[in-house]
């Protein structure tokens, strides 16, 4: 694969990606791209009154307690204003569903333990935080953290 770059002041921002034919890697790069540019840098948290603008990178993960779903960063957790499959569509690719409530950051994650009762936990980086790890997407937080961060 060739990676090149054209500096053209004054000119419209392109990326094209060009191929012998669509595969499934060529898609999963698109989507990859389009999050990047489409993505804001910026998510709104917190209640309608008092809302706080966090960075998308600061975040560790989303879950869902008593049927509302909230952000945690290192040192805060706060309300999130969208469900969980509107977020995962819409975060950055280095975001994966760890569970049926929840959605982790893999480039913050220091360890993961697995249990005999097929319940993993999380921990992250910079904070004593936890969150739960299903039996049934630890393969794909394994296969995400494989793309992210060790290639």
């Amino acid at each position: 694969m060739k990676i090149s770059l054209e500096i053209k002041p004054n000119s419209e921002e392109e990326i094209v990606i060009r191929v012998p034919s669509i595969d499934e890697n060529t898609l999963a790069l698109q989507d990859a791209i389009m999050k990047l540019v489409n993505n804001p840098g910026e998510i709104s948290l917190g209640e309608k009154d008092n809302e706080t603008f966090v960075a998308v990178r600061e975040l560790l993960f989303f879950e869902i307690i008593d049927g509302q779903v909230y952000a945690n960063t290192a040192t805060s957790s706060l309300p999130c204003h969208k469900k969980l499959y509107e977020l995962e569509s819409n975060l950055p690719p280095y975001f994966v569903r760890s569970s049926k409530n929840g959605i982790v950051n893999v480039m913050k994650i220091r360890s993961i333990q697995r249990s005999v009762t097929g319940v993993g936990e999380i921990t992250f980086l910079s904070s004593g935080k936890t969150t739960n790890l299903s039996r049934m997407y630890y393969q794909n937080v394994r296969d995400k953290i494989q793309e992210m961060r060790l290639k």
